[in-house]
């Protein structure tokens, strides 16, 4: 893993990563766009601009690019697990218990209205979460980054009749560019109706705002525009910093990655060939479960502990006692 000015040794020759070091930064959910003040939301003295802004999104989607050479997915990426640096305005990720690591996977289920509509419909992972990977990190990260610039998220469509939550407009692929790109047949096709469309009008001035900001090549604003309708509108999930600037932007230093568990620590002193710590209490008899899928087929499903099965249990709408029982 790349070191970061957080680090603190811990037991084993293994490395964390102090909240502290955070302390002053900014949660990037408290500096979006307010589409009442027109204007960014100002915390503690730092504010963005639209220039600013789109140069932070590129910095977000360059650290996907260097962990995605590296095999690395960050999973369950969302407007809290972002931070703001107020003297440089650069991001770092923090959370990250959904990571994904070689052969490490993580019982997270994401954040809803974030994850990828492909992992919604997939099988869980012998965690019982998601199975994350670096198209999955775009989607999320395009998620965030319009959130950002336009201060709420695409999928918020008002509707009638209104869905049960964001995740089945995401799954329908709903979303605010598409019904200003596409018109609402699509809608008709879903059986639904637009029901303000005010918000599609505020998207059309918003984005023509945001298109006419320049950056180093010229024409950000329009290149990030154009990303948000490959992977809202034609399900594509190519990184934006490719688009950008190409191959040989690695900022692969300026990711801060907190370990989320002991056993993420475990799993990382195995892949590093660090001294694993022995459990000083014996471990907890391993469960085999299996859950109907579907008349077809059966998924294996292992846990350690009964308690681990909950976020398997919430994805898929089981009562988490029944299943154990």
């Amino acid at each position: 893993m790349p070191l970061a000015p957080a680090i603190e040794p811990t037991q084993d020759n293994l490395v964390g990563f102090s909240m502290r070091y955070f302390e002053k930064w900014l949660p990037l959910a408290s500096l979006k766009y307010d589409p009442n003040a027109r204007s960014f939301q100002r915390e503690n003295g730092f504010q963005f601009t639209d220039n600013t802004a789109v140069q932070a999104i590129q910095r977000m989607f360059a650290v996907l690019a260097g962990l995605a050479r590296r095999h690395i997915a960050i999973g369950d990426i969302s407007m809290k697990n972002i931070l703001i640096d107020p003297n440089t305005g650069s991001p770092g990720f923090i959370d990250l218990d959904s990571v994904h690591l070689e052969d490490f996977e993580s019982a997270s289920g994401g954040t809803e209205g974030y994850t990828d509509p492909y992992l919604l419909e997939m099988d869980a992972n012998s965690e019982g979460g998601l199975n994350f990977d670096p198209k999955s990190d775009v989607f999320a990260l395009t998620v965030v980054a319009f959130e950002l610039l336009f201060g709420i998220m695409p999928h918020m469509v008002p509707t009638t009749p209104t869905l049960r939550n964001l995740d089945e407009y995401v799954k329908r692929g709903i979303s605010l560019i598409r019904v200003l790109r596409q018109g609402t047949s699509f809608l008709t096709r879903e059986r639904l109706q637009l029901a303000d469309r005010d918000y599609v009008a505020y998207i059309k001035e918003r984005i023509d705002e945001l298109a006419k900001v320049a950056g180093p090549s010229g024409h950000d604003g329009e290149t990030i525009i154009g990303h948000f309708e490959d992977v809202f509108i034609n399900q594509q999930r190519e990184n934006l910093i490719e688009r950008l600037i190409g191959d040989e932007f690695d900022p692969i230093d300026a990711i801060l990655i907190r370990t989320g568990g002991q056993q993420a620590i475990v799993t990382l002193a195995r892949i590093f060939g660090l001294p694993e710590k022995q459990p000083s209490a014996p471990k907890a008899r391993t469960l085999a479960i299996e859950m109907p899928r579907s008349t077809r087929r059966f998924v294996p499903f292992i846990s350690r502990d009964p308690r681990s099965l909950a976020p398997f249990a919430t994805l898929r709408g089981i009562d988490v006692q029944a299943m154990v029982s």
